[in-house]
């Protein structure tokens, strides 16, 4: 076990992209933050062993360590990830060989030095890192901290239909900033998924319907347009998740 699969946390194995219909099997790592910045500061961890050359040299240049932090913690987890994908071990040296850049929008991509190049989405929030990596398919994931903001600010992401199909869900907590907090990842990770610039409008998506796929896990169907999307949601602890792929 190398030192950054440590940084790893348990993904729920009830999640909903398990189901047949969505046709997409998508490789998830979580990574703990707080544990990240600890083994840094301990020096159980150095991030050369794991970066590219290029990697290393922005990684050095954050001026705030939160920041640093979050990003370290993304690349590690889509590393991690990607390997998996490919049934390989996530060593520090084929860590190295698969160098995640940004566009310039900041969409992370993949550099490697073979022909595949996985689509890829990181997402973190409050001590969390989240990586989806999928062979086949533009992907988008979003991770957010169940939070009161989301109902201060619905009127920007939220119609009234869609927060009365949100309330008619039978949700943990069973409160509005619990559906709201899933809805937004929703609509984030799609954004994500289709990507662009600018990035599709929370309003331009319609939430249309919902399915509960088992007691953790809903499948929202959402609109853009003339396409439909359909978007697996589920709560790890007290965080929404959202999976998309187009």
């Amino acid at each position: 076990m190398s030192q950054a699969d440590k940084l790893q946390l348990p993904v729920p194995d009830n999640l909903c992209w398990n189901n047949p219909d969505l046709k997409i099997s998508p490789e998830l790592v979580l990574i703990n933050l707080e544990e990240l910045q600890r083994q840094l500061t301990s020096d159980e961890l150095d991030p050369a062993a794991y970066l590219a050359p290029e990697e290393l040299a922005l990684y050095r240049q954050f001026k705030y360590q939160k920041r640093q932090i979050e990003w370290l913690g993304g690349r590690l987890a889509a590393k991690q990830a990607v390997l998996r994908s490919e049934g390989q071990e996530p060593t520090g040296p084929a860590m190295r060989e698969w160098s995640v850049c940004a566009d310039k929008h900041g969409r992370p991509f993949f550099k490697s030095v073979g022909n595949n190049q996985p689509s890829l989405s990181i997402s973190h929030s409050h001590g969390l890192a989240l990586a989806m990596t999928v062979n086949t398919r533009d992907c988008g994931l979003d991770l957010q901290k169940i939070s009161e903001a989301t109902v201060r600010v619905k009127e920007k992401f939220c119609t009234q239909t869609e927060e009365q199909i949100i309330a008619s869900l039978d949700l943990p907590g069973n409160n509005r900033a619990t559906g709201l907090t899933l809805l937004w990842a929703a609509k984030e990770a799609l954004r994500k998924a289709r990507g662009g610039h600018p990035l599709t409008g929370f309003t331009a998506m319609q939430l249309t319907a919902t399915v509960r796929s088992n007691d953790h896990c809903w499948l929202f169907t959402m609109g853009v347009k003339s396409e439909k999307h359909l978007i697996p949601t589920f709560f790890h602890e007290d965080f929404a998740i959202a999976l998309c792929t187009i």
